[in-house]
């Protein structure tokens, strides 16, 4: 009857953390998609759907490449990126795809392979956040950059033509 007790009592324990489980990835803000070894999304969360404008029927059964393919060469970038989930550590890396509205926008995504005891790929879960407004950040800080150096070389473009000019001044006076 102990023994009842004890299984009776770690089945609860554990579908308790299921259910947090569940409950954490169902509501993170970050967008999670899980597909099987063959890449196709078996379920996804409100906030992948949210990010991208998909439902989660139109993704599921389908590759994130797939999905993505269409409006741009995303296809390519993510099956060459997934070859080397292979391994079993996780990919790190930044993708322009376009939402279904037809909008642009930067995904950073974490690809991280699950392996059974046997090392057979099972599951792949994927985190993707929009970092957009970081990459637009960054295209205008470039673009600021690039015009401080244009202005620094019309200073000292500036500067140095004077001095050029006091120089032929002095050596004609030398002479």
């Amino acid at each position: 009857q102990i023994e009842i007790v004890h299984d009776i009592e770690e089945r609860v324990r554990h579908q308790l953390e299921i259910e947090k489980l569940s409950l954490a990835s169902s509501h993170s803000a970050i967008g999670i998609i899980i597909s099987d070894a063959n890449f196709d999304a078996l379920w996804v969360n409100d906030a992948f759907c949210n990010l991208t404008g998909y439902k989660a029927e139109e993704v599921i059964g389908h590759r994130l490449g797939d999905l993505f393919g269409p409006k741009m060469d995303a296809t390519r970038i993510i099956r060459d990126k997934r070859s080397d989930v292979a391994s079993t550590e996780s990919l790190h890396f930044e993708v322009k795809v376009a939402r279904k509205s037809g909008e642009f926008i930067w995904l950073d995504l974490i690809n991280s392979p699950v392996h059974d005891e046997a090392g057979n790929l099972i599951y792949q879960i994927e985190t993707i956040s929009d970092v957009s407004h970081l990459k637009q950040t960054e295209l205008e800080l470039k673009e600021k950059n690039e015009s401080l150096d244009g202005f620094v070389y019309s200073v000292s473009h500036d500067l140095r033509q004077p001095v050029v000019s006091i120089r032929s001044l002095v050596t004609i006076l030398e002479q």
